[in-house]
């Protein structure tokens, strides 16, 4: 593990931190050049990545706490001591929506037009901050004796899977298919919903090997959370494309 990068006047710069910086300028770069042939302005996209940057480190702390309290109640000021780690991606999910809703308004933007611009970016960004969990040691998985595992500090001298490697390589492919399903998209919208079931399932999946207490019925809270969401998306996304698919064969039959 390499936990702080460097050190600037003896204050230690994490590894953690400038992962999830450099993913987010990734993120927005990759955006802004999908976007050339697109009617959103390279400002709107800068302006609007603040919304969503402040909106899921909010979010994603909140719900970290929420689920982590017993840490905290011995020094609630750590509570936003976000250097060492502590992010949930499903709060950063509510508080980023959050943030899409309100800057597509006061912008007046389509929203699902917004979303599908941004999702694959968001799944790269994403993807380049497990780097930091890794490096951060955090995140990691259940002991094995695969040759590829891990020891991480914080574990004890065991090899674990290391999770975030998995995960970083599922939404690396995730970013992949997005690209390739939005040249057959049926509705606005369709991309981010497809991102939502998408990760969904590669959390779920990534879940069983994860060092995930409590479990509840041999699951973690985050493969419930993400089962439920996986299986909301879809069903939106099979109406949807159903809905668009009968509204064209009316206006070619009209």
């Amino acid at each position: 593990m390499h936990r702080v990068l460097f050190t600037v006047f003896d204050y230690p710069v994490y590894t953690y931190g400038v992962m999830l910086v450099t993913g987010f300028i990734i993120g927005i770069l990759f955006t802004i050049l999908r976007n050339r042939s697109r009617s959103i302005s390279t400002d709107d996209i800068m302006d609007f990545s603040l919304y969503l940057l402040l909106g899921g480190i909010i979010g994603a702390r909140l719900v970290y706490v929420f689920l982590h309290f017993s840490e905290y109640t011995g020094s609630l000021i750590s509570i936003i001591n976000l250097r060492e780690g502590g992010l949930s991606w499903h709060g950063a999910l509510l508080g980023g929506l959050i943030a899409f809703i309100l800057f597509a308004r006061k912008r007046k933007f389509e929203f699902g037009e917004l979303v599908d611009l941004c999702s694959p970016g968001i799944m790269l960004g994403l993807a380049v901050g497990r780097v930091g969990c890794f490096m951060n040691g955090c995140c990691f998985g259940e002991p094995t004796t695969l040759p590829w595992g891990v020891v991480f500090p914080e574990a004890g001298p065991l090899k674990r899977h290391p999770t975030q490697i998995y995960e970083l390589i599922l939404d690396i492919a995730i970013v992949v298919f997005l690209l390739f399903r939005e040249k057959n998209k049926k509705f606005d919208g369709e991309i981010g919903l497809l991102m939502l079931s998408a990760y969904s399932l590669a959390r779920f999946f990534v879940e069983f090997f994860r060092y995930s207490p409590p479990r509840i019925a041999g699951l973690s809270i985050a493969q419930y959370l993400s089962l439920l969401m996986a299986v909301v998306t879809v069903i939106f996304v099979v109406r949807l494309r159903a809905g668009s698919a009968s509204k064209s064969s009316k206006n070619r039959g009209g």
